[in-house]
């Protein structure tokens, strides 16, 4: 089979860059399947993953990188216990392979992508466990958006944040994650203020819902604006991607008893906040790394009733696999979608 793995960058900021491997056509333990590869999506940490980013570093040498999936079921192993998975099945698999309910089983040591190989290969293993059944509605593209950045939403504002329709969610611009939380936002007719950088992705996301615009670039002091918008009272949830000195300013604008779903630092991991702001409005700062697989079937479930379609800025044939990584770099509207 044909699968890119990750080798020394001598040239550029990466530590690594991808390069096209033949391989044989991995077999499945007693309790994984093996899927034929359809479709996989980017995020910001495949990014971090080539680049050697910490906590990567020069671990993902020789990886098969990308965390997204969807797949057809080819093998499955002899012990698997799923009555519910066939071959021909459709499926993904949920980012954190040991995370079924609960609290997580581990410290991210179970991921796709890293350490775990990736989907960005012809075929592929998944623990059985973890896998899931998308929603029939979607195309594979679609579907293979889902594991992470829908999940991340979702799993910030209706499984810990329970979003109600009488609330106020403040969005950090329009990537994945950002868009997603949009949708579901506006699905459940909660108010959405979104944060964006262009007038031409204000345009966008008034078309997908989103109640208020504002543009950073042109209103630096954009917490002035939401704290106007809400009547001087604050939001209820935020979607923090930025992180750094950011952060503060999503505490300026919370009202008391608030979310900050930390779920991204584009700006800085690094910040200095003040505590007494923090304990007065009694504010709830959580950090988010996606969701268990119970989060991920009650999600689809929650799509599938409100026929979410997420967005797709562009979709990349397998032999343009480099090219999507450029793209991803230089950031999108949505998603970005490798089809295999």
């Amino acid at each position: 089979m044909n699968s890119y793995q990750l080798v020394k960058n001598e040239n550029g900021n990466r530590k690594f860059k991808l390069e096209l491997v033949k391989n044989e056509i991995p077999q499945p333990k007693e309790n994984e399947i093996l899927i034929q590869v359809r479709a996989v999506s980017l995020n910001f940490r495949d990014n971090m993953v080539i680049r050697g980013d910490d906590p990567f570093g020069e671990k993902a040498l020789g990886l098969t990188p990308v965390s997204d999936v969807v797949g057809i079921v080819v093998k499955i192993g002899n012990k698997v216990n799923r009555d519910d998975i066939k071959i021909n099945d459709r499926v993904t698999c949920n980012f954190c392979t040991d995370w079924i309910d609960g609290k997580a089983k581990s410290n991210y040591e179970n991921t796709l992508g890293f350490p775990i190989n990736g989907g960005l290969a012809e075929y592929m293993i998944l623990p059985a466990d973890a896998v899931v059944i998308p929603p029939s509605y979607l195309s594979d593209e679609e579907v293979t958006t889902l594991p992470i950045a829908a999940l991340t939403a979702y799993h910030s504002l209706v499984v810990k944040g329970n979003l109600s329709k009488d609330q106020f969610v403040l969005i950090q611009g329009t990537g994945g994650v950002s868009i997603f939380a949009l949708q579901i936002v506006h699905a459940i007719g909660a108010k959405s203020i979104v944060l964006t950088s262009s007038n031409e992705k204000s345009e966008k996301v008034k078309s997908l819902g989103a109640n208020f615009v504002i543009n950073y670039k042109e209103t630096p002091n954009w917490s002035e604006k939401v704290l106007e918008i809400t009547n001087g009272v604050g939001v209820d949830q935020i979607l923090e991607v930025v992180g750094g000195d950011n952060i503060s300013k999503s505490i300026d604008v919370s009202r008391r008893e608030s979310n900050i779903f930390i779920v991204g630092a584009l700006e800085s991991t690094k910040t200095n906040l003040d505590i007494i702001k923090i304990l007065a409005k009694r504010i709830n700062i959580i950090g988010i790394l996606v969701g268990p697989k119970k989060s991920f079937d009650e999600m689809n479930q929650f799509f599938s009733k409100h026929l979410i379609t997420p967005i797709i800025e562009k979709v990349y044939q397998f032999n343009q696999a480099e090219i999507a990584y450029q793209h991803l770099e230089s950031g999108a509207f949505g998603k970005i979608v490798i089809k295999i």
